[in-house]
């Protein structure tokens, strides 16, 4: 649907008009209304092969400059300030939370191919849309990386996404989000998991084994009780590693 919707932008009337002159001042007038859709529509597909095989970038809709800022997006580092929304939407309402169960960032933290994995549960109904990682000790760098929630009795996997994420050699955390928000109940065992491909990162410790969201407008409290993943985990455990935040709507 939404890649539907990009065609009709960049295929429209006007711009077939726009894309037939080859009058620079032409390209620099399209309206900024229009281009703000196309900007919208984008960020939810954005992709390189999508840029390239699509025709935005022969469109007319942006400038030359606008055009070499997307390509540069998305092949180096650090990266130029694109216009378009570089997170994945939510359909939830209400404020976003999240949560940081680690007191202290350290550096050196590895990656072999084996999953970092911690349980938790919550004490109420919640929809997890994402995590944030550590990124690079080394400076600018793309990572990959798998995520999952699991639960744990069960083992079904409850939701995951192949995707990826650009670092700044920072301590900071770095947001890989789901395609669609993964429903977690209370009082039950949940498994977040996140399989990197990348060089060693920072890692967080001094873990807490519970932490409580308050609700700014609300009051309401959301608690979170992390435990031991046993098994293959990387490493990661209530006191140390990966997967620092997890990002949710109550």
């Amino acid at each position: 649907m939404r890649l539907s919707l990009l065609t009709v932008i960049v295929t429209g009337p006007k711009h077939q008009t726009t894309k037939r002159s080859n009058d620079f001042s032409a390209r620099e007038d399209v309206n900024c209304n229009e281009k703000q859709r196309f900007y919208e529509v984008f960020s939810d597909e954005a992709t390189f092969q999508l840029l390239g095989n699509k025709r935005p970038a022969q469109s007319g809709i942006l400038t030359d400059r606008e055009v070499v800022s997307l390509f540069l997006h998305f092949t180096v580092n650090p990266k130029p300030r694109v216009e378009f929304i570089d997170r994945p939407r939510c359909c939830l309402r209400g404020k976003e939370c999240n949560i940081n169960r680690f007191q202290q960032v350290e550096s050196r933290w590895g990656y072999s191919g084996t999953s970092d994995r911690i349980r938790f549960s919550v004490n109420r109904r919640i929809f997890v849309v994402g995590f944030a990682l550590y990124g690079s000790i080394h400076g600018p760098t793309d990572y990959q990386v798998n995520i999952q929630i699991i639960h744990t009795d069960s083992n079904t996997v409850l939701g995951q996404n192949d995707t990826g994420f650009s670092c700044d050699g920072s301590s900071s955390t770095f947001r890989v989000m789901f395609k669609e928000p993964v429903e977690i109940l209370p009082n039950v065992n949940y498994t977040a998991c996140a399989t990197l491909k990348g060089p060693d990162s920072h890692y967080g410790t001094k873990g807490l084994r519970k932490v409580i969201h308050e609700s700014p407008t609300t009051g309401a409290k959301t608690c979170f009780t992390f435990c031991y993943a046993a098994g293959n985990n990387n490493g990661t455990s209530v006191e140390d590693g990966q997967i620092p935040e997890i990002i949710f709507y109550t």
